[in-house]
């Protein structure tokens, strides 16, 4: 279903029928990245299915229920967490200057071109669906040795943690414990169309404001 409404969006698109939500080329100054980014309104292909959301970025595709993220028209997206039967999230926020510098320059290196940034996003992920991938390569831990930044945790769970951006997938497949976060549109990386999941990844975690906790409390550490 996803595929034959990302082939009816194209089709749309080459009579000059889309209806763009959201555009932005990204950028990279100093201590602050931003992701390149489109996002449209796609109609449903039958008459009682609802209109989706479709995010392109550096070939990847994501087809979201449009309903699920009310503040679209704010520039903003609706990310969900679950973290199943847990009951504490911990959500890592940047302290210093050095340590922020150093993750922006490792995602800034990572939107260089379309090919290292495809990759990148791609590089922890380990299923059927992307063995033609180049998965479980770890692209971003050797940009952060070249950044001079230690690729150990907490910086590889900032840097590889998914966010769903459908209540189903965080709910009830990661749940049913989960946090509900807000961030800009362009504080994201888009992943895992093929395997039939609404995932992207955070590039700075300062950037995420809690919106709400279900079963369980966040505990904001800073690195």
């Amino acid at each position: 279903m996803e595929v034959r409404l990302l082939f009816a969006f194209w089709n749309r698109a080459r009579q000059g029928e889309i209806q763009e939500l959201f555009v932005s080329s990204g950028r990279a100054r100093g201590n602050d990245v931003t992701a390149p980014l489109a996002a449209y309104r796609q109609p449903g292909i039958y008459p009682s299915m609802p209109d989706s959301l479709v995010l392109i970025q550096h070939g990847s595709y994501l087809i979201v229920d449009l309903e699920s993220q009310p503040y679209i028209d704010r520039g903003d997206l609706v990310l969900y967490r679950g973290v199943q039967k847990a009951k504490l999230f911990t959500l890592h926020r940047l302290a210093t200057t050095h340590t922020r510098l150093r993750l922006m320059e490792v995602h800034a290196r990572s939107l260089a071109d379309s090919v290292i940034s495809f990759n990148a996003v791609h590089c922890n992920v380990s299923r059927t669906e992307t063995e033609w991938f180049k998965d479980r390569t770890f692209l971003l831990e050797e940009l952060c040795l070249g950044s001079g930044l230690d690729p150990e945790p907490p910086i590889t769970s900032l840097l590889y943690s998914g966010y769903a951006l459908e209540e189903w997938c965080g709910v009830r497949k990661f749940g049913p414990n989960y946090v509900k976060l807000r961030t800009p549109l362009t504080n994201v990386r888009i992943t895992t169309f093929v395997c039939n999941e609404t995932e992207v990844k955070v590039i700075d975690p300062n950037k995420m404001e809690v919106i709400e906790s279900v079963g369980c409390t966040v505990r904001e550490v800073w690195i």
